[in-house]
């Protein structure tokens, strides 16, 4: 039971005084005796009194780890941001709902913090936090518990319909960051996710990239190599990057993190290796290289020290103004009618589509891509030829053509696709001569042979099923496909 009481103290001057406030004295979870201060004396000891049984009711569910009823829910959120905090660190109030009474910056810099410890992308994690901050200042986000799905749905429902409005895919960006940030903060801080249930917008696929040819590459490489140099790199240079990328898969940033020494040129077969930290999937990566493309990073990365960069390539924000300039100077379009482009990410595309096209197995193509769902291979980077398409279109049977022969009637080892043999002529269980009957075996049809007619009763092996004949009168006339009725002649 919770005592609510007047404590008193000794002066300075030794005298005996008493405290202005009523202090209130509960068990807690554990049973521990604890202390809080109540309210004035001037107020009345009955406020005090309230205050006790609220406390010892708070501490009564999370002994028994009962869900707290509603008046004393909106009891804590109204309480006085200091009695919160020292309810929690005696853990009176559990760690999830006195974190979701935290200024929303806590925990934002907070999921910071925790995506940079695992490696994420210094863009990505800026970008992510930026989406964030957006959100929540729209939406009057400033606690844990202000944080609603219907909040969020209605921000992004503004952004699409406003003058500069975004499209479903940034709008499901934005949906994604902000579920990501609910999805971190439980069970720590929340106990459930408030935006777990919002759907994200519906997207047409579409085709981005565009790959190159293989005419359109070797174009490519011939004039880069000639040309000027651009964004701190020569000719040569971007050229022998270009072909490195189209030949490995690898992304602009991942050869960006390439140095001398993450290339192995003198074994019999050359190969360059992608650390798990600088990879997207943050997998390990080792890919064989062309003998002439060893020959030409052997003369490039004769001068440099095994910790030097291997490329100066440009920052992200540069990469795809180098090659389309480069393109555009080759000769080689940017882009389609069907509004595809080229970047640098239409290299990754390229080796898809050339794998593809190679008649690559589909798993090898996923690991040399590194991707972590075979249908991102499949779907997104190996694009479909337009010359094979047309091939495979021609292949089509004519509509304008009559058949010169029937079609090959098919069947369960080719022998229940014809007629059993009429009366008279002798029967063959299989196609192939030598072969004996094996009885019962798939495929196999029996007739009856002149002067040796079937009994009633007699096993007739046609298929893997076996029926009896029907009566007798049936013996002597020719069978069916199956066996099962006799043969109308005018049929």
């Amino acid at each position: 039971m919770a005592r609510t009481f007047i404590p008193s103290y000794t002066k300075r001057s030794g005298k005996r005084g008493r405290s202005k406030n009523y202090h209130v004295e509960f068990e807690d979870h554990l049973g521990t005796r604890r202390r809080v201060v109540g309210f004035p004396v001037a107020a009345g000891k009955a406020r005090s009194d309230a205050l006790g049984v609220k406390l010892q009711r708070l501490a009564s569910c999370r002994a028994v780890s009962e869900p707290l009823p509603a008046d004393l829910r909106d009891w804590i959120d109204n309480m006085a941001p200091d009695l919160r905090d020292k309810l929690a660190a005696w853990g009176v109030i559990d760690k999830p709902r006195h974190e979701r009474y935290k200024p929303i910056s806590f925990h934002l810099i907070g999921y910071m913090h925790a995506m940079k410890a695992k490696g994420g992308n210094r863009r990505h994690v800026r970008m992510t936090i930026r989406k964030l901050l957006a959100v929540m200042k729209h939406c009057g986000v400033r606690q844990l518990a202000d944080i609603t799905d219907q909040g969020v749905e209605s921000y992004l429902t503004a952004r699409r319909l406003d003058k500069n409005s975004i499209s479903p895919k940034t709008s499901n960006a934005y949906l994604k960051a902000v579920q990501a940030f609910c999805k971190w903060l439980v069970p720590s801080r929340l106990s459930h996710s408030p935006v777990a249930g919002v759907k994200s917008m519906p997207v047409a696929e579409e085709e981005h990239r565009w790959p190159l040819t293989i005419g359109e590459m070797r174009t490519l490489l011939d004039a880069t190599s000639a040309a000027p140099a651009r964004f701190g790199m020569s000719g040569s240079e971007r050229a022998l990057l270009y072909r490195v990328a189209v030949e490995t898969g690898y992304r602009a940033g991942e050869l960006r993190s390439l140095i001398r020494e993450s290339f192995d040129l003198d074994s019999d077969t050359p190969t360059v290796r992608l650390l798990a930290g600088s990879s997207k999937g943050k997998r390990r990566s080792s890919i064989p290289l062309r003998p002439e493309t060893a020959v030409m990073l052997r003369g490039h990365l004769a001068a440099k020290s095994p910790a030097a960069s291997a490329f100066g390539v440009p920052p992200s924000t540069h990469t795809a103004e180098m090659i389309r300039a480069d393109l555009l100077e080759a000769g080689v379009p940017i882009s389609d009618a069907l509004g595809r482009k080229r970047d640098f990410h239409a290299l990754r595309h390229t080796t898809g589509t050339w794998l593809a096209n190679a008649n690559i197995h589909p798993r090898l193509m996923q690991s040399i891509l590194r991707h972590a769902n075979i249908t991102t291979t499949m779907s997104i980077y190996a694009h479909a030829d337009q010359a094979q398409t047309n091939e495979a279109i021609g292949r089509l049977p004519s509509l304008s053509e009559v058949q010169s022969a029937p079609l090959a009637a098919t069947g369960t080892g080719g022998a229940c696709a014809r007629l059993a043999p009429e009366h008279g002529q002798p029967a063959t269980n299989l196609d192939k001569p030598g072969r004996k009957d094996r009885g019962g075996v798939t495929g196999v049809s029996v007739a009856p042979v002149e002067g040796k007619p079937l009994k009633q009763g007699e096993w007739a092996r046609l298929d893997s099923n076996q029926r009896r004949h029907k009566p007798a009168d049936l013996q002597s006339a020719p069978f069916g496909r199956f066996g099962t009725r006799p043969v109308n002649p005018e049929e």
